[in-house]
């Protein structure tokens, strides 16, 4: 597994539990136990965010002295999973429609609704709230207020030929471009209220992700490969040819009487 998504579950554990060691352990002890079972590296990284978002919504809202002030930790935990999914790891709309068992329109929605709580509570400056367009013509895109393409842009979820008219059709469209900065606006105000990951835990599930890796592989050795791995060491042959060799004698000592 790569040194990038060890990062991905550790900010997502944060992102659901306040505390950053209890965040830790929870993280580290799932990981450890599914990473025992023959899954893919992707597998492994759903299984573990789902897991982890399962046990979140089950205790329910603990408030630590990390939140008490926090309006990030007032979001439910699947709205910050979502979150810090999209503006830390940037994951895609399809990996946590996977991850939490919703629909990809769904994603969006539930990432709209959180960023707008996420703006309205700031209090040091104030931004332009994001809508559709004024004075909408035949070629500008359909503007959902639930689920904007603004946000879809944004997120990296526009692709090909969409990408390109979406840039171009901006270029030349006064209203599609100010909907689009005001979605920028509203983007760049809610960053600072999502919690960084915390320094040093990453070795820790270094050494989780291995020591797994080395009972998984124990765990799946054929019988076969168990014997020749035993009997090619010196030490372990001669105990076999010792064994062999006495159980001759005990053999010829009854089958041939003296």
């Amino acid at each position: 597994m790569f040194e990038n998504e060890f990062q991905s579950l550790e900010l997502i554990s944060e992102s659901l539990w306040s505390e950053p060691h209890q965040a830790h352990q929870y993280a580290r002890d799932t990981l450890a136990a599914i990473s025992l079972r023959p899954l893919t590296q992707e597998q492994i990284i759903r299984k573990t965010s789902a897991a982890l978002i399962h046990q979140a919504e089950q205790q329910g809202q603990t408030i630590h002295e990390r939140a008490l002030n926090h309006p990030f930790f007032r979001l439910l935990p699947k709205e910050r999973l979502i979150l810090v999914a999209l503006h830390k790891t940037r994951w895609s709309y399809q990996r946590l429609s996977s991850i939490l068992n919703e629909s990809i329109e769904n994603i969006e929605r539930i990432a709209w609704n959180a960023r707008f709580h996420l703006a309205l509570t700031q209090t040091t400056k104030r931004i332009r709230m994001p809508g559709a367009p004024k004075n909408l013509s035949l070629s500008c895109p359909e503007y959902d207020e639930d689920r904007p393409w603004t946000q879809r842009l944004l997120d990296g979820e526009t692709k090909g030929q969409s990408k390109h008219f979406l840039l171009d059709h901006v270029k030349r469209c006064a209203g599609c471009q100010q909907s689009l900065e005001s979605c920028k606006e509203l983007f760049y105000s809610i960053q600072s209220f999502i919690p960084n990951r915390t320094p040093d835990f990453n070795q820790d599930f270094l050494e989780v992700w291995k020591e797994s890796q080395k009972k998984q592989g124990l765990s799946h050795q054929s019988t076969k490969e168990y014997l020749e791995q035993w009997l090619s060491r010196k030490e372990n042959l001669f105990l076999v040819l010792l064994f062999f060799t006495v159980t001759l004698f005990w053999l010829a000592s009854i089958l041939i009487p003296i």
